[in-house]
């Protein structure tokens, strides 16, 4: 726990460990502990670097615990995810209904900044769209290829209701997505009714907090390539290794 005594003991030591670890190993930890089963992400973590104290202080901490360890060492509005392994595998099965060509155009489309929801309903189907709209958009662009330094996936939090004033709820969110295509994953709307279309970008860079991320690097693609092959091997196990927490 971390909320008292032995917690805030245990809290303070993993927060120390995990803030002597550069920024781009947590961004790809941060992406790794969402997506994978939590032994491995923080194998990945270990192979990464000398990072032997900082994966040990969230192994003692335990997987939803280390999701708020990492949002608080990489800014307390950036959000992680402890993994869900229902939610990702019928994400990657959704996206898995679109060619190479529309997966291609899918994260182009997000990359620039353009809404979530209604763009992964544009271009999947609104049935198709749910399971990906469940996960949101850093988990939806990371099973897509995107990089674990994406400008994209560094969107903050939610802030709530002050960002958007409505009269009534989106339309079209579904069951357990609102918290993913409320009105901090959809562009705001100006007095005359028109998207400000680049808006979330130029927002995300402004928590880049200074780290340059260019998915046109080779390094970053090829890592980026290697890690969703390890994650589609996985889902293709069979069934009796999947008992044992494999993705799929």
């Amino acid at each position: 726990g971390l909320s008292s005594g032995a917690g805030d003991d245990l809290n303070s030591a993993a927060l120390a460990a995990v803030q002597a670890v550069p920024r781009p190993a947590l961004l790809a930890a941060r992406r790794d502990i969402a997506m994978l089963p939590f032994a491995e992400a923080l194998q990945r973590l270990r192979a990464a670097g000398p990072f032997d104290e900082a994966a040990a202080a969230l192994e003692e901490a335990e997987d939803a615990a280390a999701a708020q360890i990492l949002s608080t060492v990489l800014g307390s509005r950036m959000r992680c995810w402890a993994f869900e392994p229902e939610a990702m595998d019928a994400a990657e099965r959704a996206l898995k209904t679109l060619l190479d060509q529309g997966r291609s155009a899918l994260l182009a489309d997000l990359q620039q900044g353009d809404s979530f929801c209604s763009t992964v309903r544009k271009h999947m189907g609104r049935h198709e769209a749910e399971p990906v709209m469940k996960v949101g958009k850093p988990r939806a662009m990371w099973l897509l290829g995107a990089s674990p330094e994406d400008p994209m996936t560094l969107e903050s939090k939610p802030t709530g209701k002050k960002r958007r004033r409505t009269t009534s709820p989106p339309r079209e969110a579904g069951p357990g997505l609102t918290g993913n295509c409320d009105q901090a994953e959809e562009p705001e709307k100006t007095s005359g009714g028109r998207k400000k279309g680049k808006l979330a970008k130029g927002k995300a860079d402004a928590h880049m907090d200074g780290v340059d991320s260019d998915d046109s690097e080779p390094g970053d693609k090829n890592a980026t390539l290697a890690f969703l092959k390890v994650f589609r091997a996985k889902r293709q196990k069979p069934p009796s290794s999947e008992a044992d927490g494999a993705v799929g």
